[in-house]
């Protein structure tokens, strides 16, 4: 659907933008949720239950993440338009695989340079 005119943007309506995207994500994925528990009645009722749970407690979390990657984007938004660098974030931290990944590595290419030392 083409847009005749856009609205200027402003801060606020920017944060009107992502807030209402917040809401539509909210209202989707609430019905994908009931949709879900709906087709898991045929269960056995302590089966359901314990269903019906880990369906609310995975949406909820996609709920939190969406919400905060779409508070980022309209803080982002907001920045660019006022012309302000945008806001650099924390890398996450290695998690423990990718510790013992890379002190493997480290070995490994210590133990070639003490093989060549040797020779």
């Amino acid at each position: 659907m083409p847009r005749f005119f856009e609205m200027k943007k402003t801060p606020e309506t920017i944060k009107k933008k992502w807030i209402q995207k917040i809401q539509e994500m909210n209202i989707k994925k609430n019905q994908e949720t009931q949709k879900k528990i709906t087709q898991a009645r045929d269960k056995t009722t302590e089966e359901f239950q314990r269903l019906a749970i880990k369906i609310q407690r995975k949406a909820d979390a996609y709920k939190k993440k969406k919400e905060l990657e779409y508070k980022r984007k309209c803080t982002a938004e907001i920045r660019e338009l006022q012309g302000k660098p945008p806001k650099q974030y924390k890398p996450k931290s290695l998690t423990r695989q990718q510790k013992l990944k890379l002190a493997l590595e480290i070995a490994q290419e210590n133990a070639k340079l003490r093989d060549t030392k040797e020779d």
